[in-house]
C-alpha cells in the first residue's frame, strides 16, 4: 500500500503500454468513510523518457467506467480529461 498521507492506494492493476489501461484504488481516511474510489488511466501515448499521456475516468472495482453522479460527485466532473506528465515530474532514482 503506498500513500500521501491523506489518500491510501491499496490496489492498481497495470497495463502500462499504449492503449492500455490501469485500474487504481484509492481509499479514503477511516475518519471519512474509508470508501474504496477506483479510476483508470488509459494510455494514449507513451514516449520514453520524454511523456506519459493518458486518459483518467472513474469507474468500478472491475475497471468499467462510470458516471460521477452514480457515486455523489458532481455530475460536471469531467470525463475522459487528457492528462500530460512529462518526464521533468518524473522521480529519479540516480540510475543511469
Amino acid at each position: 500500500m503506498v500513500g500521501t498521507g491523506w489518500l491510501y492506494v491499496p490496489r492498481v492493476i497495470m497495463d502500462f503500454r499504449e492503449g492500455g489501461t490501469s485500474l487504481v484504488c484509492t481509499r479514503t481516511p477511516k475518519e471519512i468513510g474509508g470508501q474504496d474510489l477506483y479510476s483508470t488511466w488509459t494510455y494514449r501515448e507513451i514516449v520514453p523518457m520524454k511523456r506519459i499521456e493518458y486518459l483518467h475516468n472513474l469507474a468500478d472495482k472491475d475497471g468499467n467506467k462510470i458516471d460521477p453522479a452514480s457515486i455523489g460527485i458532481p455530475a460536471d466532473f469531467p470525463q475522459d480529461p487528457r492528462n500530460t506528465v512529462p518526464s521533468r515530474l518524473w522521480a529519479t532514482t540516480g540510475r543511469k
